[in-house]
């Protein structure tokens, strides 16, 4: 598990396609209608369940404004649910699947089409 979350930091870290299509779908959002804040969009709810992955309150609200602290936030939420979502599959899930979990907020709901249809024309 050490060696996963070691690469999922450098690979998201660097240039790489779930933060880039993360990036490009965030940033044409309406955040007054979403409610999301900063360069990802995170509601306040992801915060709550970054802080629970965690099991101890690290980031607050305000976190979600300073790029470095949401990428971080990002990091740790991924890190989470791709587990999850490999355990239960035993595969890796695709760029579009990241997305989506980042969007729906856990490792197996689905995301509104519109979202996904925006990110499969960004592509």
């Amino acid at each position: 598990m050490h060696i996963i979350k070691w690469l999922l930091k450098i690979i998201f870290a660097t240039c790489n396609p779930v933060n880039d299509a993360l990036r490009v779908l965030e940033r044409d959002i309406d955040h007054c209608i979403v409610g999301g804040v900063g360069l990802y969009q995170l509601r306040s709810e992801y915060v709550r369940e970054v802080n629970r992955i965690l099991g101890r309150q690290k980031y607050t609200l305000k976190d979600r404004n300073r790029a470095g602290r949401s990428r971080e936030m990002v990091i740790i939420f991924l890190e989470h649910h791709v587990a999850r979502y490999r355990a239960r599959n035993g595969q890796w899930p695709s760029v579009l699947r990241c997305c989506e979990m980042h969007n729906t907020g856990g490792a197996f709901a689905r995301a509104h089409p519109g979202y996904t249809e925006r990110l499969t024309k960004q592509r």
